[in-house]
């Protein structure tokens, strides 16, 4: 009997085995297929826009995008208890499209970025050295350019000079400044350079995606649904520093969110969440403040009232520093952020007014109303659509799993998510005085600085364990996505032909 159950075991554990190779096939299928069908389709626009096919090319793509449709369908069934996966079905070519089809530079910030990467390994006297075809001042803004531009020969022999500098970490441009190293040897087209490192920046998000969906413990369709914002997808795919800045982020919270739902953490967890803590705040000091996470692990050690006095005791400690900081600090960091701090009743006006102004816009440009460099406006009713979608799988959860916020915990998380906020809006106090032009109220923040800070009150709205969908809601949420996808890509090429 030992003998055939032991045959058995390695029988059932060969088939996983041989299902497990069988579903990846199926995967790397299925991202060949797309890879196809979108540069493809995409090559096809920029020659028609340059007069040198007809419409009759475009049938061909049309036959490869049906046959990922239909892969997509037969996958997305195949997957219905893998959220993991069903991510990388819609993210993949999510990616892929966003990457070739918004042009390069038409990014917030994005020319500026382009820049640094293109030259991380080479200042010159504070300047950055590009190729002529990526002047910031003169990238392409419709397919015709892109086309004129990708066809230019001997794109890395004339270069020009560029000083406008971003406040971000060298490493943050590593990866794309590698990709387009290796490209420049082998003389591939600048700007070609470029779109490749857009799209390999997408699969690192892909990838990362990947990994931390596994992270959370419970909620994996609700973090899936916010991983796949089209803003959000949007800065992944191009040439910003904000794609590892949004994945160290994302990654700290949602590791955060994972330690705080066990009962014992290894010390091996405890370096990993210290480790992410440090890149967050490296990659962009305005997350600094999450690291206060770092306090909910009190509520291993006390509860009840006594853990409320601690949160408030560190609350008036934090308040008492840092209106000392306010008071004292007169250097040259954020000079009109702090005078205006330094008249509390008018910094609460300003606040309050500019998240009334301003607080519709930075909804809509997080949850995608506007692509691009915020011009290229999307259809509504996909925003809208999205935003229901983000609501309702939070009731939905088919993993077995313990709350992941606790009760006065998540009034901390929530107050430090909108406390953070406000800090963000108040360092742009001095680009809405000389910039905008503005003094009552601050412009200047976009959804896309905002995702760390959305997922926290988010997953403190989750209700896990409530109701099982058995994979319904994660089929549905598929479904949706794509749909959200496939029609936003309708205005987007629409904007640059």
């Amino acid at each position: 009997m030992t003998a055939i159950s032991t045959f058995g075991a390695h029988a059932s554990a060969s088939v996983k085995l041989d299902n497990a190779k069988r579903d990846w096939l199926f995967m790397f299928t299925y991202f060949a297929t797309s890879l196809l069908a979108i540069a493809m389709l995409f090559t096809n626009v920029l020659e028609y826009k340059a007069g040198l096919v007809g419409k009759a090319s475009m049938v061909i793509p049309a036959l490869l995008l049906a046959c990922l449709l239909c892969e997509f369908a037969f996958l997305a069934r195949r997957f219905s208890n893998d959220v993991q996966k069903v991510f990388l079905l819609i993210s993949v070519p999510a990616v892929l499209a966003f990457g070739l089809f918004i042009i390069p530079g038409t990014v917030p910030d994005e020319h500026a970025h382009i820049a640094q990467a293109l030259d991380l390994f080479g200042r010159h006297s504070g300047s950055f050295l590009v190729p002529k075809v990526l002047d910031p001042d003169s990238l392409p803004h419709t397919y015709a350019d892109l086309y004129a531009s990708i066809s230019t020969p001997d794109s890395w022999d004339s270069m020009i000079s560029y000083d406008r500098y971003l406040a971000y970490a060298d490493g943050l441009y590593a990866i794309p400044a590698m990709v387009i190293s290796v490209l420049r040897v082998l003389n591939v087209n600048a700007m070609v350079a470029v779109v490749i490192a857009r799209v390999v920046n997408g699969a690192l998000f892909c990838a990362a995606g990947y990994y931390i969906i596994r992270l959370l413990p419970c909620g994996k369709t609700a973090l899936m649904v916010f991983l796949l914002n089209p803003m959000l997808i949007q800065q992944e795919a191009s040439l910003s520093a904000d794609v590892l800045v949004n994945i160290a982020a994302i990654a700290f919270v949602v590791h955060f969110l994972k330690l705080n739902s066990q009962k014992e953490i290894a010390r091996k967890e405890w370096l990993i969440f210290a480790a992410l803590t440090v890149v967050m705040a490296l990659a962009k000091m305005m997350f600094a403040p999450l690291a206060l996470l770092w306090l909910v692990f009190l509520n291993r050690r006390l509860s009840g009232k006594r853990l409320l006095a601690a949160y408030l005791g560190i609350f008036l400690v934090c308040c008492a520093l840092a209106a000392l900081v306010v008071v004292f600090y007169h250097g040259s960091f954020f000079p009109a952020s702090f005078e205006l701090m330094r008249s509390p009743a008018e910094c609460a006006r300003i606040l309050a007014n500019s998240i009334w102004i301003a607080g519709p816009f930075w909804i809509d440009s997080y949850l995608g109303q506007f692509l691009a460099s915020l011009n290229l406006a999307t259809w509504t009713p996909c925003v809208y659509v999205y935003l229901v979608l983000q609501v309702v799988v939070l009731f939905y959860s088919d993993e077995d799993c313990s709350v992941l916020v606790r009760g006065v915990d998540k009034v901390f998380v929530c107050v430090l998510s909108l406390v953070n906020l406000l800090l963000l809006v108040l360092t742009m106090r001095e680009w809405s005085l000389e910039v905008d032009k503005v003094t009552d109220c601050i412009l200047g923040i976009q959804g896309r600085y905002l995702f760390p800070l959305v997922l926290l009150p988010l997953c403190c709205m989750l209700r896990p364990g409530k109701k099982r969908s058995e994979g319904n809601v994660l089929i549905t949420s598929a479904a949706l996505l794509a749909a959200i996808f496939s029609i936003n890509m309708i205005p987007i090429i629409t904007f640059y032909l």
